[in-house]
């Protein structure tokens, strides 16, 4: 599946027409190449209209449920194929091809071929299927003794996962992870070394819609966690996605039509046979051809304000 950034019924009102699917679908890949967001910026809703699941993600992998599966908590549920890339705490996607039950769960735990989901909202048949990796990952290093972070994507809609786990500080620096001062348990780390990931509720986390900032609660240890990975959705639906996408769509296209084969051509020479490609620099100019050959300054403009954010 591929993102779609203008719809039919709002082809005239942002200047293209004539406009086709293909053009459309065109424009809307480069937008998602500009912005860096491979999983577009398109969510969809589980059956009860939350977000669930980036809409153009393909999963990493898929495994079908051997049995029916009941609404709950702490459900287990036996899955055949490969179990082994399952990680605890992560995010998967229920029968997406279902929309009155599509819904999103988290791994507890991993036994054998048996997973055990936090909650089942919906009641599901054998052979549903459980989709990876259709939601936003990412993992993060905490600053020291802040509980604060910053995620690359925005906004925020959904924050569906999360876990964290410490680490040991470098030298000079090591009175930063004195979990001793905390909790008794912290005792445990002279003989076992520090905890593995721990999964905590997303619900106990805090975050900022429009800047992505993620406020992260505190491990067993009562003390902040030194990394931390979050399962997120970040995006609008098509009735609520930013006019300047749309706006920069329609551009692009403009810019398709122009340039249907080659993009903005600089030159030509017989000669050699060569091309030589355009594209727009910051001041306008044709320039190198590059990921702005479709994109001139007003259209990136438009786009800047929603790239991929590389906070650290």
């Amino acid at each position: 599946m591929r993102s779609i950034y203008l719809e039919p019924s709002d082809y005239i009102a942002y200047g293209v027409p004539d406009a086709t699917a293909q053009e459309v679908t065109q424009a809307s890949i480069i937008i998602d190449g500009y912005l860096q967001r491979e999983e577009g910026l398109i969510y969809a809703t589980d059956a009860n209209g939350n977000p669930c699941y980036m809409l153009i993600k393909n999963p990493n992998y898929t495994l079908i449920a051997t049995q029916s599966i009941s609404p709950g908590t702490n459900v287990i549920v036996n899955v055949s194929g490969g179990v082994l890339q399952v990680q605890n705490g992560e995010a998967i996607t229920l029968d997406k091809g279902t929309p009155s039950i599509t819904e999103t769960c988290i791994v507890l735990a991993v036994n054998g071929q048996a997973l055990t989901l936090q909650s089942v909202q919906f009641s599901h048949d054998v052979d549903a299927t459980l989709d990876f990796g259709m939601t936003i990952f990412e993992e993060k290093q905490m600053p020291a003794g802040r509980p604060i972070t910053s995620l690359s994507r925005w906004p925020l809609v959904g924050l569906l996962s999360g876990r964290g786990r410490y680490g040991y500080g470098r030298r000079g620096s090591s009175g930063n992870f004195a979990t001793n001062e905390y909790n008794l348990l912290a005792a445990m780390t002279s003989f076992g070394g520090p905890p593995i990931w721990e999964i905590f509720n997303a619900s106990l986390a805090g975050y900022d819609r429009t800047t992505s900032n993620v406020w992260s609660p505190s491990g067993v240890y009562l003390s902040y966690f030194t990394q931390i990975q979050f399962w997120y959705i970040a995006g609008w639906t098509y009735a609520n996605l930013p006019a300047e996408i749309k706006q920069a769509c329609a551009n692009i296209m403009l810019a398709i039509f122009d340039f249907p084969i080659y993009g903005n051509v600089k030159s030509y020479r017989a000669g050699d046979t060569a091309v030589q490609y355009g594209g727009y620099g910051a001041s306008g100019a044709i320039g190198v051809i590059g990921v702005n050959n479709y994109i001139d300054p007003m259209t990136k403009a438009l786009l800047d304000p929603y790239r991929t954010r590389a906070f650290v």
